[in-house]
């Protein structure tokens, strides 16, 4: 009997020991990489394997171009069971994804001969590239709060970050998305409202198009709003424009129809009108639906280009949502015009239906606000503003200070924006709607000791503005 046993734990421990990776395996699970950073030696083979029971196609940022480095690429998918082996030659840093769920990152860090992990990001991808690598470190060891307070550090002591934030953020939510399949308090972080908040948007694509499950998705975002909603209140609603984001890219992934916007379109805003449980969450999705569609006309995705005539779509929209369209083209009209002012008002003022142009000027100025948000002062774009006919410009010197209310310091965003309630160049009437805009608003982004703190520290007669 003795000798039964010992045979049958010798047959347990090989089957155990079949399933222990070999060094430096990297294994896919539903849950992301394990490990999701692994350290190696030059010279070293590193083995991707897909214990997963979807396909899985490793390769190195960015996605999806690979560019990163091109040949740490497995070119095609593998099926679940299959591996793929990269020998790397080159010490350095090189963060990875799943080219089909992208959500899914890791990091393999190659030590020189003298065993030192150099991080070469700039030569390879550049400053973005350096400050990513530095932020999913952070996230993958650390948290998301951690993760945050570097993306506050970045803030102050880089200023070419701050252009670069909600894309930052953004991506910081996509690769959530895999610490949320095994916690799903993992995303629960006032912190994750900084930068436009990214995060959600983000997080949202990774969500649905892991599950498809737009019910679920409102769901989460609802989660969010009961648990966090006191210290970040507008937490819930931007996961909502998250759902948009993420239905649009459902709808363009199942539809299949690339040279025709208007399926997609059609598709991702039937899923928002299945879950808005109110106007602002429908008004918050749809808005992420058209802040999509607008991305992929500036990278030229899905056979669109900004060689067409993006606000054409918008005139083809129900009344209902044309405001969110013509608001959330804002940054493919920034673009064409080059960061101008003249030409990109002009493209506002080309809009057919005369009442849509206040609030698509309104958003423009957002762009504006961020990409000036370092200049020592904004006199020069409010002079812009004030130059502009009478019916407008209020619409564009209250997209500034939104714009700063968005976009400024994690967690002190209304510094910059009170800073432009200052400026000199402002009338009295500008200066006391400007004070309006962000004192009214305050208990839409921060908690109430936060909303106290900021009434305290502007002028004795602008706090009547401040909630009671």
């Amino acid at each position: 009997m003795k000798r039964v046993a010992i045979v049958a734990g010798l047959l347990v421990l090989i089957a155990l020991l079949a399933f222990i990776p070999p060094q430096n395996t990297i294994v896919l699970k539903d849950d992301g990489f394990h490990p999701r950073v692994l350290t190696v030696s030059v010279g070293d083979t590193v083995t991707f394997t897909n214990a997963r029971d979807k396909y899985f196609w490793p390769a190195s940022d960015f996605h999806p171009t690979h560019a990163l480095y091109p040949e740490f690429d497995a070119k095609e998918p593998l099926a679940p069971g299959q591996s793929y082996a990269i020998t790397f030659t080159e010490p350095g840093t090189y963060p990875f994804h799943d080219h089909l769920a992208a959500f899914y990152f890791g990091i393999v860090q190659v030590q020189d001969a003298d065993g030192r992990v150099v991080d070469d990001c700039m030569e390879k991808g550049g400053q973005f590239q350096c400050w990513q690598n530095k932020l999913f470190l952070t996230l993958a060891t650390e948290g998301i709060d951690r993760t945050y307070e570097e993306v506050a550090t970045l803030y102050e002591e880089d200023p070419a970050f701050s252009g670069s934030c909600h894309y930052a953020a953004h991506n910081i939510g996509l690769a959530s998305y895999q610490f949320y399949q095994k916690d799903t308090d993992f995303i629960l972080s006032p912190r994750a409202t900084a930068c436009a908040a990214g995060f959600y948007h983000g997080f949202m694509e990774g969500y649905i198009g892991a599950t498809g499950d737009i019910e679920g998705a409102a769901e989460v975002c609802d989660t969010i709003g009961a648990r966090i909603g006191e210290e970040a209140p507008d937490a819930r609603l931007q996961c909502y424009h998250g759902i948009g984001h993420g239905a649009v890219e459902s709808a363009v992934a199942t539809s299949g129809s690339f040279g025709s916007q208007q399926s997609f379109v059609d598709a991702a805003l039937s899923s928002c009108e299945e879950v808005a449980d109110g106007e602002q969450e429908l008004y918050r999705c749809v808005s992420g639906v058209f802040n999509g569609i607008a991305n992929f006309y500036i990278i030229g995705a899905y056979g669109l280009s900004v060689k067409d005539d993006p606000l054409l779509l918008c005139a083809n929209q129900p009344e209902v949502y044309k405001e969110a369209c013509y608001g959330n083209m804002n940054s493919v009209v920034y673009y064409e015009a080059r960061g101008e002012f003249t030409p990109a008002v002009e493209e506002v003022f080309s809009i057919p239906d005369v009442t849509e142009r206040p609030k698509a000027l309104e958003y423009l100025l957002l762009l504006f606000a961020l990409n000036h948000i370092q200049d020592e002062s904004l006199a020069p774009l409010i002079q812009e503003c004030q130059a502009l006919p009478d019916s407008y410009v209020a619409s564009c010197l209250g997209g500034l200070v939104r714009g700063l209310l968005e976009h400024g310091i994690p967690g002190k965003e209304y510094e910059k924006a009170l800073n432009l309630c200052r400026e000199s160049t402002l009338t009295a009437a500008e200066r006391d709607a400007c004070y309006a805009i962000v004192l009214t608003g305050a208990d839409g982004w921060y908690g109430a000791e936060k909303v106290k703190e900021i009434c305290a520290s502007v002028p004795v007669q602008e706090q009547a503005y401040c909630t009671p």
